[in-house]
Parts: structure tokens; C-alpha cells; sequence
């Protein structure tokens, strides 16, 4: 399945799924029925999660380093990086957080946004309007 080209998984997907979606999200799917949730949170359309005072220092401290990062190179071990040294989390304390934040999940499969895909999405996601659920939730955005 992870090697499926987007042409023949096309006509099992969300109308409005483009082939750099498939590319995107195809390594962390179990199944191709899985493809439509995860659409959605690449998409925005998360509910905001309940985080606790730490978790929202965290997820506020990725959003300053967000604005600085250099978003073609590996944003997402960059911002790890930078959250680590700047609040001394790390492992769960550190990635549980950012999942909350980023996805509305508390849990999924292991992330791979370093990989070029995530790169290329990172602007248009950060442009999109977010959905009125995450007024309240601490997100991270690019410039």
C-alpha cells in the first residue's frame, strides 16, 4: 500500500485529496480506510484539545520557534530542537504537547515531518483558516 501510486487509491480518497496529500500521509497508514481521518487533520479540522498549563507552555514556546525556523530545510527536528533547549523537555513531555496541538490526537503514528512533504505543505497550511473549534487552541504558524 505505501508504495500505491495516487492514481490507483484515487478513487477510494476524499473528493478533493490531491496526489501530494497521498504522498504525504501514505507512510503512516495502516490502511487506505485511514487515509480519510488523517486528510482531515492535515486539513485542519481537529476539535482543540484540553492541554494542561505545562503542555500550553510548550505548544507556546514551538509557536515562537516556528517563526523563526527555515521551513526548507528539517523544520521539524529544528523545532524539537529549538523546544527542547528552550523549555528542557523532552520525549513525551516534549512530543505528547505538540501532537495534542497539531493534530487533536493523543496519539498516531510516528511523525515524519521532517521529510521534504511536510516542508512543501508547512506554508499552505499555516495559511489556511482555521476552523472555529481551534479559536481557543494554541496552534503553531509560520510567517
Amino acid at each position: 500500500m505505501h508504495a500505491l501510486p495516487f492514481d490507483s487509491v484515487r478513487d477510494r480518497l476524499p473528493t478533493n485529496a490531491t496526489e501530494d496529500d497521498w504522498v504525504l500521509l501514505r507512510p503512516n497508514l495502516a490502511r487506505i480506510a485511514d487515509f480519510a481521518e488523517w486528510y482531515a487533520v492535515l486539513h485542519g479540522d481537529i476539535d482543540a484539545p484540553n492541554l494542561s498549563h505545562d503542555e500550553r507552555q510548550v505548544v507556546k514556546d514551538a509557536a515562537a520557534a516556528a517563526e523563526k525556523l527555515d521551513w526548507t530545510s528539517e523544520p521539524w527536528r529544528d523545532l524539537t530542537n529549538e523546544v527542547k533547549a528552550s523549555s528542557g523537555k523532552k520525549g513525551r513531555e516534549l512530543f505528547h504537547p505538540l501532537r495534542l496541538a497539531l493534530t487533536g490526537r493523543a496519539s498516531g503514528p510516528r511523525w515524519r515531518a521532517s521529510s521534504s512533504p511536510w516542508a512543501r505543505t508547512a506554508p499552505s497550511a499555516a495559511s489556511r483558516p482555521r476552523p472555529s473549534a481551534r479559536r481557543n487552541c494554541p496552534t503553531i504558524t509560520q510567517k
